[in-house]
C-alpha cells in the first residue's frame, strides 16, 4: 500500500509542477512576446504610412448660387478672413494646425505656423 501512496503523491506533485508558473519566461512566452512586438511594429508602420487629407478652408461669406454659376477664369472673391491671421487646418473633422498661404516656385503652398 505504501507503494500506491507514493505513486499517487508523485503524480500529484508532477501535475502541480506542470500547472505552476515557471520561474522567468518560458520559451513559449518569450516567442509570444516577440510575435506581439512584431505585430505592434507592423501596425505602427502601416498606420504612420496611411494617407490623410489636410483641409485648409477660407470662408467666403455672401457667395450665392448665381455667383457660383457665373464663375469664370480670373474671378476673384474677397474673403472675410484677415490677411495677417492664420487659417485653421483640419484632418478628419479635427483641427490639427494653423497655417498660412505662400507662393513657392509659382505654386500655392501652405506653411504650418503652429499646432492646434
Amino acid at each position: 500500500m505504501a507503494t500506491n501512496t507514493t505513486t499517487a503523491l508523485e503524480e500529484t506533485t508532477s501535475s502541480t509542477a506542470l500547472l505552476a508558473p515557471a520561474q522567468g519566461d518560458s520559451p513559449l512566452e518569450a516567442e509570444a512576446e516577440t510575435a506581439s512586438l512584431s505585430l505592434r511594429r507592423t501596425i505602427e508602420e502601416r498606420v504612420t504610412q496611411a494617407p490623410l487629407r489636410l483641409e485648409i478652408r477660407l470662408p467666403i461669406r455672401g457667395l450665392r448660387v448665381k455667383d457660383v454659376l457665373a464663375l469664370r477664369k480670373g474671378a476673384i472673391f474677397e474673403t472675410q478672413w484677415p490677411a495677417d491671421e492664420d487659417i485653421p487646418g483640419d484632418c478628419g473633422g479635427q483641427q490639427l494646425v494653423w497655417a498660412e498661404f505662400e507662393v513657392i516656385d509659382k505654386k500655392l503652398a501652405v506653411r504650418v505656423t503652429r499646432l492646434a
